[in-house]
């Protein structure tokens, strides 16, 4: 059978099928830019089903944009939710790893349990992603109250570098709040869901360390706490928290019991109060000694998943190579412009505005209506200035000749530049909103010569109506890094972490500077902004591509 990979689809390639489930197919996809640039991610096809439901894609959508806001070491970061055609789907952070059930079932094949310090690891590092998440708060509208309500094992990612994350929030809330589960069926994995959960009762924060408790268990005792015939039978042990708690032993000591009990507390109020609480009690459970961090588990996955993991990466150069082939001979690189429709996007929070006087508010506008003529931001204060002084003094103005002149032009010596205020290019002063000299207009005016004494009349010619131009208009920069970095933009970007998203900017050019520094790189190049179009930039410190924009 023919590999039906790559595949185009919108500005993605699709490389492979990782697997299908009830809401979505998943795919390792490819983001494939100018330059070599590629980025590997995942992408969660919604299945039509699900994409003809408006309540559902209301919902989707609604969680979006808060997950958008979500950048933790912790958490599987969101990049974008989108519509290429009629599919729904979202782009999200690649891991190279496995989830903790095929880790769970690897264990099981080879009759082996994991050591207790790794089972505390897990935890841990899962509770610090949980914590920033249940805290989250924006500055614009306060405290997001995020509840994943779906923490299971194959909602908790191991990376081959060792490291713990997180994925999948709001999905779930986005399953059970639509018309499809209102009437009294209760979705997702009984097994791992709190007993208010369990119960269709509202829940918060608490109900995702009940079912950390759950985890825990499972990892600690090698066999799932609720297990039943049916999933009625399991519901009935969730809602009543029945478990058989074993005794005290050299490997499950007193204090490790007494805190996976509070986890597993039937009332809400008599579990740990935060995430953070509970990660430190499991850490009190350990000496320092025993207490693990990523190299140690990467070691621990190296030694049981160690022909999977050479096996992938094969597997992975073979895609890229599969890929470079496919875009050679077909020349298809998927087109950002095309009918895809992003309609939650990842970008970095911008400061908000600081208050402006009102002098300078008057200067902006009068910025915005005369910017075609004006050569200079100050410019605009002056004329403020002027147009308050002149009236008082009871002088008018003349009149001046406005003519368009190329945006090189020749100087004779019947010209002079105007005494306007020289506007400084961009590329070295980018905070000037006009951006470079060459995408503008130089303003001249006629030098008059000494008139000689003529004996016969001058003939006055008419005055000339200045000429009205088009106000510039304003395009957007989007900015990617891999394998991450800081960007800079002077008087629009300041330190934003990619991805990173801004509008509004006036045509013209512009420095913009990516820097990393954990690598210690720093990348700087020109981006040119068109009216009514998008300009990437990406930079590249991993492969040492530098950085381009187009």
């Amino acid at each position: 059978m023919t590999n039906p990979f790559p595949t185009p689809f919108g500005r993605y390639f699709l490389v492979g099928k990782i697997a299908t489930g009830g809401m979505a197919e998943i795919f390792k996809a490819k983001l494939i830019g100018v330059e070599g640039f590629e980025k590997t991610v995942v992408i969660k096809r919604i299945h039509p089903f699900w994409s003809t439901s408006r309540d559902f894609i209301t919902m989707l959508v609604d969680e979006a944009k808060i997950l958008v806001h979500l950048n933790h070491p912790n958490i599987v970061q969101v990049f974008e939710l989108g519509k290429e055609a009629d599919s729904y789907f979202i782009a999200m952070e690649f891991v190279e790893g496995i989830d903790l059930r095929e880790l769970l079932n690897k264990l099981q094949q080879q009759k082996k349990t994991i050591p207790q310090e790794f089972c505390i690891h897990i935890l841990i590092e899962a509770l610090r992603g949980l914590h920033y998440v249940h805290h989250r708060s924006l500055k614009d509208r306060g405290p997001l109250q995020i509840v994943h309500r779906d923490i299971s094992p194959q909602n908790i990612l191991l990376s081959y570098d060792g490291h713990v994350k997180v994925t999948d929030f709001g999905i779930a809330k986005a399953m059970t709040q639509t018309h499809e589960t209102q009437t009294g069926v209760v979705k997702g994995k009984y097994a791992y869901m709190s007993p208010e959960q369990a119960s269709g009762q509202t829940i918060d924060l608490k109900s995702d360390l009940f079912s950390c408790g759950v985890l825990l268990y499972e990892l600690l005792f090698h066999q799932r706490l609720f297990s039943g015939k049916n999933d009625i039978e399991i519901l009935d042990k969730v809602r009543r928290v029945q478990i058989d708690w074993p005794e005290p032993s050299e490997k499950i000591s007193q204090e490790l019991l007494l805190v996976l009990k509070k986890a597993l507390a039937l009332k809400p109020e008599d579990r740990f109060t935060n995430a953070e609480e509970f990660l430190q009690r499991l850490e009190e459970c350990l000496p320092h000694s025993k207490r693990n961090d990523a190299p140690e588990m990467a070691k621990f996955l190296a030694d049981l998943f160690g022909d999977e993991i050479h096996n992938r990466r094969l597997l992975e150069r073979e895609i890229t190579q599969r890929t470079e082939d496919f875009i050679r001979k077909t020349k298809v690189i998927p087109d950002v412009s095309g009918e895809t429709v992003s309609i939650v996007e990842s970008y970095t929070e911008l400061e908000p505005e600081k208050k402006i006087p009102f002098f300078f508010k008057v200067q902006r506008k009068i910025e915005r209506v005369f910017r075609p003529f004006l050569l200079h931001r100050r410019a605009a204060g002056l004329l403020l200035m002027l147009s308050i002084l002149i009236p008082l003094l009871g002088f008018g103005f003349k009149k001046f000749v406005w003519e368009e002149t190329p945006i090189e032009p020749a100087i004779s010596d019947q010209t002079q530049v105007s005494n306007s205020p020289k506007r400084e290019n961009s590329l070295e002063n980018p905070e000037s909103p006009l951006g470079d000299i060459s995408g503008g207009n130089v303003v001249f005016h006629e030098v008059k010569k000494p008139e000689p004494e003529l004996t016969q009349p001058i003939r006055v010619e008419p005055a000339i109506t200045p000429v009205k131009k088009k106000v510039p208009s304003f395009g957007s920069l989007r900015v990617n890094a891999v394998p991450w970095g800081k960007v800079s933009m002077s008087g629009y970007i300041q330190g934003g972490e990619t991805p990173v998203i801004r509008g509004g900017i006036p045509e013209g050019k512009y420095l913009v500077t990516v820097s990393n520094p954990a690598l210690q790189k720093r990348f700087t190049a020109t981006a040119v902004m068109r009216g009514g179009k998008t300009t990437h930039c990406n930079a590249d410190f991993e492969g040492g591509g530098g950085m381009r924009c187009r």
